[in-house]
């Protein structure tokens, strides 16, 4: 009996785990449990999951807003006044001996993001540029499709192929290109839509150390040639070694490796804001320097490159341009002449002497003596004088305008033929200018002759002890703005002498 009994007690435990957990006695796996406690229909769940996962655009809004927020953070640090310094603790009765806690320089990373942030941010507008002859790289920096790139990457076509980050493939034309001094190009890619860009930052502030960060498609011709696919951006992370200059064009040098192909990529700072484009390797391999043109000396450019700037070294010209560049040429030569001569005018002007006079004037306000007045009739002298020179320096200035004008006249019939259209506007600009400038002129000249003759009338009547201080100082000071007035012009000139770079 109590080995039925025991027989019995283990068939019980064995059976009622099993029953109760069986589907048709289980709860949990009957369907009008699992439709009336069920949140919602399952297609509904799986909408709910797939929006929880963030799209390419999610995260570079996302990376955007925390770049945003950092600047601000970094902003409002710098903008916080310094801690002063606590008033020193009274001596105590009993000296207690301190150690100094040594200060450590720590550099703020506040405002760094991270590689992988670094690379979601800036991969998306760095793009593949491929031609008849080679291929290099480029970036976006303006979102209706704007991209920088190397002006010997695109060098003798007005359109190429371009690869973006999303592996599609779009024609852009080169809109303007200077390969004459600083080697950028700007292309337009030839379909319209919202683009993703770069942030171009403030090469200026980067400092030797600082971590750069290199973009592009190295060797992707050669990869190429053998059958291989190129269809991802290279990063190669370095250090900014130092800063570099050749024929005028100011460049970044980095230990981030660059090959062809890198050509036209952004360098990149630590807040993936683009402060070069990759240019240049020199030496033999392994021991390349790296250089990158700094992105301030390319925003003077991308105004009149975006409007069709082209300034081609090599370019092949026919008789009619050939004798048009001569004679303009020869314009700019003259120009370069007479702004040689207004230059000349300026440094003519000796303060220290004017100053010498003003002191021996002041110096006997209360005493005006013959002395004096001898004083103050060669401070007008010398005024005077100098306003005939500042008459010189305004003829040769007219003088410029009017020749520029004639050739302008002569050569406007054909121009057509000549050039290209930002060319033509920029030189007719310079036409009309130079117009408005022989009037300007003109009325300037007439201006100085005015006040020459009213300091001579003062000197032909004498008595000059008599008259207040206030007025030297008065003619003093309307001279000087004359003087500067000089400057001005020569400055505004030597900004339009690059037209002959565009023919």
């Amino acid at each position: 009996m109590k080995n039925k009994v025991i027989i019995l007690s283990i068939l019980i435990a064995l059976i009622i785990p099993q029953v109760a957990s069986a589907a048709w006695w289980n709860p949990l796996s009957w369907g009008w449990i699992e439709k009336i406690f069920n949140r919602g229909p399952k297609e509904k769940q799986e909408q709910i999951l797939e929006a929880a996962i963030p799209t390419e655009e999610d995260k570079f809004e996302t990376l955007n807003r925390k770049i945003e927020e950092l600047e601000k953070k970094l902003s409002e640090e710098k903008s916080q006044p310094e801690a002063k310094p606590s008033a020193p603790t009274p001596k105590t009765s009993t000296p207690v001996q301190t150690i100094p806690t040594p200060v450590v320089a720590t550099k703020t990373t506040s405002s760094s993001l991270s590689n992988q942030e670094i690379i979601s941010l800036v991969k998306p507008a760095v793009v593949y540029i491929s031609t008849e002859t080679g291929s290099g790289s480029g970036f976006i920096f303006d979102s209706s499709g704007y991209i920088i790139t190397n002006a010997h990457v695109v060098e003798g076509f007005s359109s190429v192929q371009v690869m973006l980050s999303s592996k599609k493939r779009l024609s852009a034309n080169v809109i303007g290109i200077n390969d004459l001094s600083s080697d950028v190009a700007v292309l337009k890619l030839d379909s319209g839509g919202f683009f993703p860009s770069v942030k171009l930052g403030n090469s200026s502030d980067a400092s030797q150390g600082e971590e750069v960060f290199a973009f592009g498609f190295p060797l992707s011709g050669s990869i190429e040639s053998i059958g291989a696919v190129v269809d991802e951006v290279s990063f190669k992370e370095g250090t900014l070694s130092r800063r570099a200059s050749y024929e005028n064009v100011p460049y970044l040098e980095m230990s981030a490796e660059i090959h062809p192909g890198n050509s036209g990529g952004p360098l990149v700072n630590n807040r993936g804001e683009v402060i070069g484009i990759n240019t240049l390797g020199v030496g033999p391999a392994g021991e390349r320097i790296k250089w990158a043109i700094e992105i301030n000396q390319i925003k003077t450019e991308l105004a009149d490159l975006k409007a069709g700037m082209q300034l081609l070294e090599n370019k092949t010209r026919n008789e009619t341009e050939s004798v048009f560049r001569s004679r303009l040429t020869s314009l700019h030569t003259k120009i370069s002449d007479d702004l040689g001569l207004s230059k000349a005018i300026y440094n003519a002007y000796n303060e220290s002497s004017f100053s010498y006079y003003e002191k021996q004037i002041l110096a006997g306000v209360d005493n005006a003596n013959e002395s004096q007045e001898n004083l103050r009739k060669s401070y007008l002298s010398s005024i005077s004088s100098g306003y005939k020179t500042i008459v010189t320096g305004v003829e040769a200035f007219k003088n410029i305008t009017e020749s520029f004008n004639d050739f302008y006249s002569n050569y406007s019939v054909n121009i057509g033929s000549i050039g290209n259209n930002f060319a033509h506007n920029k030189l007719k600009e310079f036409g009309e200018y130079s117009i408005s400038k022989m009037l300007e002129y003109d009325k300037k000249i007439a201006e100085l002759y005015s006040k020459i003759s009213a300091i001579e009338d003062v000197l032909k009547k004498g008595n000059l002890k008599n008259l207040p201080t206030s007025y030297f100082t008065q003619q003093r000071d309307i001279f000087k703005s004359d003087i500067n007035y000089i400057s001005t012009q020569k400055d505004t000139f030597l900004e339009r002498l690059w037209i002959k770079a565009l023919f």
